[in-house]
Formats: C-alpha cells, structure tokens, sequence
C-alpha cells in the first residue's frame, strides 16, 4: 500500500509542512487506539496517512476526516512515525509528521486448565484444521472493503468483563500469547448485538473460537465474536448498530459461557474498551 501514499503526494504537487494534524492521545500503550483528525483553519477535502508500513485513506465523521490509529497488543515499546498528507478545499497541499509513543502495558497473568487436546492438539487432521482456518482468518482481516461505514462503537453486550484484553495465559503450565480480545462474563443464551455498522464476512465454527462471527467495517477494521451458542446472520449480511448477530454460547475453546469480542484495526490486534475510551459511545 506504500505505493498508494507515494502517488497521493506525487499528483498533488508541492507540499506545505504545516502540521495542523492533532493525534489524540499521542501517548499509547500497546493495545491502545488514538484518534487522528485535520484541525486547521481550512477544511479538509481528502487525507492520507502511513504507519506501521500500511498507508489508508482517512474516513469522515460529523467532525470531518478523521482515522483511528491501532498499536498492536504485541508492539514493542517506543516513538513511531507517522506520515501525514492532505488537500484542502483551496487545493492547497499539507504534509507533517507526527509521533506516537508506544508504552508496554502492565497486565496480569491468569493461569487456566483446559483438556490437553485442547491446549496441544496432536491429531493430524485437527492441526491441518488449525491452519487453514487461520489462514482464512487472517485472509479476511488482509481485506479492505472500502470506507469505514460504522459509527461510534457501542459494547456487544450489557456484562461485566471477566478477563481483559491483554491477559497472559498460563494454560496448563504452558505459557501462551496474549488474551487477544476482550471476555465478558454473559449468560448462555444473551443477544450479542452490532456495536457499530458491519457487513457479515464469517459466520461458522472454528477449532478454538467455536461459533464465531466477523464483522468488516470498513477501512480495515474488523470485529470479531466467538463462543456463540449459534450465529443469527449469515455472510453478506448487513447489519446496523445494535442488530443481534448471535447469542452468548460456550463452544470452540471455552470453559463457560461468555463472549469473547475481539478488535483489530488494520491488522493490529486492539483492547475493544480502549476503543471504546476513545471512539465509543460509552466510555469505560
């Protein structure tokens, strides 16, 4: 996508280094989400951005071009660039760079027993099973459908949160990556509902996250739920904010029922209440 950004600033002639760009906050942990708006005294028509070695387009809200800026639950603590571009309705051309500091989070560990198989699969056909599911997991989240189409994000179910984003798991004594979404402690059978705009892209059952369903709302960012009792959309499907798109369930993976809701944004794996702290409805 380096391509796209380099030929945005090639058509558009010379550039001015007025930095009018404000990323908000411009300090993260890794999992965090910052918001990154235009607020100069003239009007935006059309912006573009690079970080992380993905260029975007920015989208639009009633404030005006704005993008959500994801730093993965797996970056690396330290000062990141990132490359800015735009026109205004003058015509005029505006370019800076700004900074965003990743620090590392202080999360806990929690320690969880689970079924051997379920930890270490050895079955040959359960392994094969594994990969080519995600390898169409991450070809889903490689996608770009096109502009963001959701709003401010809204939570998928009215519980408390049993196990945050983040969380180291010991499972079995084995130490695995992080927790890489968010759980909340539901009861079996609760409606899970849209927490913004989305297109169904999944909808089926997957070794570990078991009934699951995935979101695209656009401009690469992807929501994703697991351990339904069973999905209520199908792929295609159109959903608006606070549709239901399943129920509260304990299958793949799972030792209860709960639901899991996991966020990623232009491949950086996300904490959904840090989304919502920034760009959320209800601010936890």
């Amino acid at each position: 996508m380096r391509w796209l950004f380099m030929l945005f600033l090639l058509l558009n002639g010379a550039v001015s280094a007025r930095a009018e760009w404000v990323l908000t906050p411009e300090r993260l942990i890794n999992g965090g989400v910052a918001v990154l708006r235009w607020q100069g005294a003239v009007p935006m028509d059309v912006a573009a951005a690079e970080f992380d070695g993905r260029s975007f387009f920015f989208d639009r809200d009633r404030h005006g071009p704005f993008a959500l800026i994801g730093i993965d639950v797996l970056k690396e603590p330290g000062t990141y660039p990132i490359e800015l571009a735009g026109i205004d309705i003058n015509g005029d051309s505006h370019a800076a760079r700004l900074h965003v500091t990743v620090d590392d989070a202080d999360r806990r560990i929690d320690y969880l027993t689970l079924p051997p198989e379920m930890v270490t699969p050895k079955d040959p056909a359960t392994i094969e099973r594994i990969r080519n599911e995600s390898r169409l997991l991450n070809d889903i989240f490689e996608q770009h459908s096109g502009p963001y189409i959701g709003g401010l994000f809204s939570l998928p179910v009215p519980d408390p949160v049993s196990s945050p984003f983040g969380t180291r798991r010991v499972l079995n004594g084995e130490p695995k990556s992080p927790h890489s979404g968010t759980d909340f402690r539901s009861p079996l059978g609760r409606l899970v509902r849209a927490p913004v705009s989305g297109r169904v892209v999944f909808a089926g059952d997957l070794y570990y996250t078991g009934q699951t369903v995935v979101l695209d709302h656009g401009s690469g960012i992807f929501s994703l739920y697991a351990h339904l009792l069973k999905p209520l959309c199908k792929v295609g499907n159109e959903l608006k904010v606070g549709q239901p798109l399943g129920k509260v369930g304990s299958t793949g993976r799972s030792t209860g029922a709960h639901l899991h809701w996991t966020i990623k944004i232009r491949g950086a794996k996300i904490d959904p209440m840090l989304l919502l702290a920034s760009y959320g409805k209800e601010r936890p």
